[in-house]
């Protein structure tokens, strides 16, 4: 009998192979995520070896394993006209589970993730932090840009997925509304002394998103 791999590291599993795709252009479709998924889980979601949920969480994080690679080399307007096309091409979740609607979890589309990334003007001497990091577009296209990386994602699935993505990287794992307090207490030198810092996160859709907007509001000012 085959065991079952769960959670992170299954999802992790299944995005190399939809990853490997995505670089030779294979076509993903419903049935490739699926596919993935139960070679990586070991079993299939009728038996409940893993979620839908989970099959476009492994899609997400493929994207994130392939874009720097995808569209590293092009300019701004090549590469986002790039990611919108593979966007149109891929199969779109039309499910939400209670753990996405409780976490606020709204995937950024990979081309408008490339739209901020390029409108930060990250540099060599910036750190950059992204406090709801979720499945890792945003930090894989600002990674190689910048001089220190941190992360924060309270979703534990979710956490997990982003120390896979980008191991010994800092991911911290606290509520994004508190995130200020983390950086007085957490960081190795205060905010204050930083050269140049950038916060890129997803649009506020709640009371807390907005929190942490205007608590940032000036620490992350250049």
């Amino acid at each position: 009998m085959t065991a079952t791999i769960s959670g992170s590291s299954a999802i992790l599993g299944a995005a190399r192979t939809l990853a490997a795709k995505l670089l030779l252009a294979i076509p993903i479709d419903r049935a490739a995520l699926t596919e993935a998924m139960t070679e990586s889980s070991g079993g299939n979601d009728a038996a409940g070896a893993w979620t839908q949920r989970e099959s476009f969480e492994a899609l997400e994080v493929a994207l994130a394993m392939a874009i720097p690679e995808l569209v590293g080399r092009m300019d701004a307007g090549a590469a986002i006209g790039t990611l919108e096309a593979l966007a149109r091409e891929l199969p779109t979740h039309t499910v939400r589970s209670e753990d996405q609607i409780a976490f606020q979890q709204f995937s950024t589309p990979p081309a408008l993730a490339c739209l901020a990334v390029h409108l930060a003007r990250l540099g060599s001497e910036d750190i950059f932090l992204e406090p709801s990091a979720g499945t890792g577009i945003i930090a894989a296209l600002a990674r190689g840009a910048v001089k220190q990386f941190l992360l924060n994602e309270l979703e534990p699935t979710r956490a997990e997925l982003l120390e896979g993505l980008f191991p010994g990287s800092s991911v911290y794992r606290h509520d994004g509304a508190k995130i200020a307090a983390l950086l007085r207490t957490q960081l190795p030198r205060p905010v204050s002394t930083w050269s140049r810092k950038a916060m890129i996160m997803s649009g506020p859709r709640s009371s807390i998103s907005r929190s942490v907007g205007r608590r940032f509001s000036r620490s992350a000012a250049n």
